[in-house]
């Protein structure tokens, strides 16, 4: 059995391979002075007359069967075909205009040169790849006008489909998701603000929307519940946008209050490190975790950072006062780890004495 499903793979490379093969026989290769000399040549008039032409056809199938009939020069062909779906892609995507972009979604490419790192010919213009982005482009703005029009109209059954769509971890739709939120008008917010704060179990699987959402409209109250109730890598992503987009003082309180919860996560203490030096309270924090278990080693990190000598010799006091082998290995850590010539000097003091 193990036998015939190796076979059938090796069939399967065998075709794709042939394939492969097959597309590059009447396929030009060019050397690079040969690419470089056609980009130097200003090809903008015939680009703008390729796209008249397009306008002016009967189908996007007729046009391409022509133009790729009657073009000899595959570098001119592959280069109109790339300018015309960048000019396509900021048009409405009419049926003329999804005809054009699955046919060149399955273009092969003519013009050929050698990748620069490998014995490996691959397209100058890479047509087909172009055309996907523009589908792809379609379908994110698409996707987020109708969610902006179904979350005005029906929120919460809206929020079921949003679900949805976020279990398919696909980045194009997370990210119309994302912008759809921009949209929403007024009523909505308001809505969507009331319940996501009342019932935080009903943003289960849609945590990084309600993310999105209560960043984007700087939403205090709904982080406050946010920043308590996310976990591992929501939690991430929260401590992530936060630092982003909020001003200092407000995510070094936050950051502190997500470490101090329960479901406190070690980034948003690596987040710390830049204001180890400008604010006693975040230290504080930072030299009270290096006898925590959990965070002692990114404490030790952070705390890697300090500049002060003041501060550097509460870190000396404090492994002399110690009574936890712990606390002193991760004190000598962030010693260690801080470049600077006077903590490396109480590092081998402290180090000698141990």
């Amino acid at each position: 059995m193990i036998y015939y499903k190796n076979l059938d793979k090796m069939k399967t490379l065998f075709l794709l391979l042939l394939l492969l093969i097959c597309n590059c026989v009447n396929a030009k290769l060019y050397t690079k002075s040969e690419v470089n000399n056609f980009f130097s040549i200003d090809t903008n008039l015939i680009q703008q007359r390729f796209i008249k032409d397009y306008k002016a056809s009967s189908s996007a199938e007729n046009f391409i069967e022509s133009k790729n009939r009657t073009t000899q020069n595959p570098l001119k062909l592959e280069s109109n075909y790339l300018s015309l779906l960048e000019h396509v892609e900021t048009q409405p995507n009419s049926e003329k205009n999804k005809s054009l972009v699955d046919q060149l979604k399955n273009y092969q490419p003519q013009a050929m040169k050698m990748h620069e790192e490998g014995n490996l010919q691959i397209p100058v213009f890479n047509v087909s790849a172009r055309a996907q982005g523009v589908e792809n482009y379609w379908s994110y703005l698409e996707l987020k006008q109708k969610v902006t029009a179904d979350l005005d109209s029906d929120y919460l059954s809206t929020l079921i489909q949003i679900k949805i769509i976020l279990s398919e971890q696909h980045e194009a739709k997370t990210f119309a998701l994302k912008k759809s939120i921009h949209l929403i008008n007024k009523e909505t917010k308001n809505q969507l603000s009331k319940h996501f704060i009342n019932d935080l179990n009903s943003i289960a699987g849609i945590e990084k929307f309600v993310i999105d959402f209560a960043v984007i409209y700087k939403d205090k109250n709904l982080l406050d519940k946010l920043i308590h109730q996310l976990a591992g890598r929501n939690a991430d992503y929260l401590v992530r946008q936060l630092v982003d987009n909020f001003s200092t003082d407000f995510v070094i309180d936050k950051l502190i209050e997500q470490v101090k919860s329960d479901n406190g996560t070690r980034l948003a203490m690596s987040l710390l490190k830049p204001y180890v030096n400008s604010n006693i309270k975040v230290q504080n924090l930072l030299i009270d975790s290096l006898q925590d278990n959990k965070f002692a080693s990114v404490a030790a990190f952070s705390l890697s950072g300090l500049t002060e000598q003041s501060s550097l010799n509460n870190l000396k006091d404090r492994f002399v006062e110690s009574q936890s082998e712990f606390e002193k290995n991760h004190i000598l850590l962030s010693l260690k780890l801080n470049e600077r010539g006077s903590a490396q000097a109480i590092f081998k003091q402290l180090k000698q004495e141990k």
